[in-house]
């Protein structure tokens, strides 16, 4: 299913979302909050839009439904950082190919599209390669979506990305929004003097 169908197929269906995954297949995204609604049906529909995955964002979904757990959407702010940390910033041509690598098998990220050269990013850049990125809004004090790639995905390096995107942000509070995070690495922020506002655990199923 191309990219046109899939905004058709979305159109039809107040509840579906669907999108482009990293891997190049089409999911389909519910947010349920804290209620499972009529999920067999939604799962239907989710077929019939010719998704490969329904990824749910809700508190608990049947077992038996064939779901698996995976990270979740977390909502957080802080009204001050005192540890932050300057990074650098990655050139604009890499950051696309840099996303991918970093947000590869973590639920919750989509097809990132060409950045926008008024878009703010920094990134971890070890051993002579960049490792890490995020990005965010220096003037509204949004930080989004940590990323690390894979095999280097510890908490502390997600932590010093958001120290990093931290430093550049104008205004108070600072509010961060990750997707798929461990329980570990949220731990980190909250180290970091940021309060968790929002938290709702993600599920996938493979269709």
């Amino acid at each position: 299913m191309n990219d046109e169908e899939l905004e058709r197929h979305a159109s039809r269906s107040s509840r579906l979302a669907l999108f482009r995954a990293l891997d190049g297949s089409s999911v389909a995204e519910l947010d349920l909050g804290h209620g499972a609604g009529a999920l067999p049906r939604l799962i239907e529909e989710a077929r019939s839009a010719g998704a490969h995955r329904l990824w749910v964002h809700a508190t608990a979904v049947d077992a038996d439904l064939g779901f698996r757990r995976l990270g979740g959407y977390a909502r957080l702010e802080a009204e001050h950082l005192t540890n932050r940390v300057e990074l650098a910033r990655p050139p604009l041509h890499l950051v696309r190919r840099l996303q991918f690598a970093c947000f590869a098998g973590v639920w919750g990220h989509h097809e990132p599209s060409e950045p926008d050269p008024s878009d703010t990013f920094v990134g971890l850049h070890e051993a002579g390669a960049w490792i890490g990125i995020c990005e965010l809004d220096p003037a509204t004090g949004w930080i989004d979506g940590p990323g690390v790639i894979p095999g280097l995905r510890t908490p502390d390096r997600y932590a010093r990305l958001v120290r990093g995107a931290a430093a550049l942000v104008q205004s108070s509070p600072i509010a961060l929004e990750t997707w798929g995070d461990s329980e570990e690495t949220i731990e980190s922020y909250r180290q970091l003097g940021f309060t968790l506002l929002e938290y709702v655990p993600g599920w996938e199923l493979i269709l």
